[in-house]
């Protein structure tokens, strides 16, 4: 807080909030109001960086129209996307290159993929693997069907599992061969480099089943079930495969589609929100997991919550934007989006959330700096702010009450000043703490600068507004439209003394 003198002669307290820190879940909006560091109610298709800074989401520009809902998304090559297409009596599989498996899946599969030997490898439960190897699609050769949930690369070998009638049992392919698998080895074969199958059933000590596979490090599996996870060294001499008792993971997840690489560490979503699964900052030696969704723990469980299948839900990192995006798939053509955008240091606190619903994209893939993004009808591909795109989000920030230092008294506001730059219209609504609308003012920014060039600290990038009312408590909410790029890096009320 401030004092100023108005032109007019008016003493007035300033109250700025800056340093925005995103939303925040674990509180009721009356008990929100911090000043410096403040958290947010709402901020959809925006988000805030590393400086507090509270910035509008790139757009996207429309790559392809397709029949259906588009359910998962990966990449052959850098250029060539491979995709499974929810239609109206199954779910297919669809290349760029026109390449198309028609009802493959059931309508309501849940399909993953990694990258083997040069192909695209899908898996869904109770179906066999298919592979894209650029031209078309094929089914595995192994000469016992394997139908795994879930498969990853790890070590030159394609670790699959989730098979009817083994859920706790891991297979691990020949190295440089995902053709061959336990069962297609000869009975006498002993080289090192065969296929072999492991189960983890007396290792998990329950009736748990496998939920999702992850790669931690180079040479580590991460096999979670619905409560723990168990990780194995995996090695291409199968003498060396072992568990790693020093590694400890006691939360599961629920969908293999959310377990994703980040950095040095592990991501994944569980029944209770997010976790990190990393090596020890302070010795280096030991790994555990780490809670990171604390703040919007009760916004992650009403997503959840609002999904039929939590399998269905999926994830990608955006290692460019230092971002990690997971989708909540609420219909075929409804879906919610939370973000958790990354500090540039590795203290947790300075980790910030959001959520979107741009587009309603399901689901998405990134490789080599492009990003798709997949939803009901359409792929986008996502460009950033120095490219042209065909559609921008129309982003809304929601602040909690804002009391001004005391939930009491009556205040007798003056004006109101918002610090933005970029290209674009902020419409800012004010609300007291009863709900009741105030008054709504829109602010044009148009600074000329450069998109993706701007200033910490732009004080000639004031703007102004009277706002003449009495209330306990305000709350703003803040609409960004427009074609380009906006940032917001503060508000101030003046209160007159």
């Amino acid at each position: 807080m401030s004092s100023t003198l108005a032109p007019s002669g008016v003493k007035l307290n300033t109250y700025a909030y800056h340093n925005f820190q995103g939303i925040d879940s674990s509180r009721d909006k009356s008990s929100l109001d911090t000043g410096d560091e403040q958290h947010l109610v709402d901020c959809i298709n925006a988000t805030c960086d590393w400086r507090g800074t509270i910035v509008r989401d790139n757009g996207m520009k429309l790559r392809k129209t397709t029949i259906g809902t588009v359910r998962h998304i990966a990449f052959y090559g850098r250029d060539l996307a491979v995709w499974a297409e929810t239609q109206d009596s199954g779910t297919a599989l669809i290349a760029d290159n026109g390449a198309t498996l028609v009802d493959i899946y059931d309508v309501d599969a849940v399909i993953s993929s990694t990258v083997f030997g040069g192909k695209t490898v899908f898996a869904s439960r109770s179906k066999p693997l298919e592979y894209f190897d650029g031209t078309e699609f094929k089914q595995s050769k192994s000469v016992s069907v394997q139908d795994p949930a879930f498969a990853i690369t790890l070590q030159n070998r394609l670790v699959i599992a989730g098979g009817e009638g083994s859920a706790t049992k891991i297979k691990v392919s020949r190295v440089d061969d995902s053709e061959i698998f336990p069962e297609d080895e000869e009975p006498d074969a002993t080289q090192v480099t065969k296929a072999i199958y492991f189960d983890i059933g007396n290792v998990i000590g329950n009736q748990g089943s496998i939920m999702g596979l992850g790669k931690f490090e180079n040479s580590r599996l991460v096999i979670f079930t619905e409560d723990q996870g168990v990780v194995y060294e995996m090695s291409t001499d199968n003498t060396k495969i072992a568990i790693d008792d020093s590694i400890i993971i006691n939360a599961g997840t629920i969908s293999h589609n959310t377990i994703k690489e980040v950095g040095d560490g592990v991501f994944f979503c569980s029944r209770d929100g997010v976790y990190r699964l990393m090596r020890s900052s302070t010795n280096g030696i030991t790994a555990n997991i780490e809670p990171m969704s604390a703040k919007v723990t009760r916004t992650y469980r009403k997503l959840v919550e609002q999904v039929s299948n939590p399998e269905d839900i999926s994830a990608h990192y955006d290692q460019d934007e230092h971002q990690y995006h997971i989708y909540f798939p609420r219909s075929n053509s409804i879906c919610t989006r939370l973000t958790l955008n990354l500090a540039p240091t590795d203290n947790s606190e300075e980790n910030k959330w959001s959520t979107g619903d741009f587009n309603n994209s399901q689901c998405a893939s990134a490789l080599g700096g492009v990003t798709l993004f997949g939803n009901n009808g359409q792929i986008w591909e996502y460009r950033y702010s120095e490219n042209i795109v065909d559609e921008y989000p129309v982003a809304v920030v929601t602040t909690p009450i804002l009391w001004h230092g005391n939930m009491t008294e009556i205040k007798q506001s003056h004006s109101m000043l918002i610090q933005a730059t970029g290209q674009g219209e902020v419409e800012v609504e004010a609300f007291d703490d009863a709900g009741k609308i105030l008054s709504t003012h829109i602010f044009q920014i148009q600074d000329g600068s450069v998109e993706g060039e701007f200033p910490d600290v732009p004080l000639n990038r004031q703007f102004n507004r009277k706002l003449e009312h009495r209330y306990r408590g305000i709350q703003l909410k803040m609409t960004m439209k427009g074609k380009g790029l906006i940032q917001i890096l503060g508000v101030a009320i003046n209160i007159k003394k």
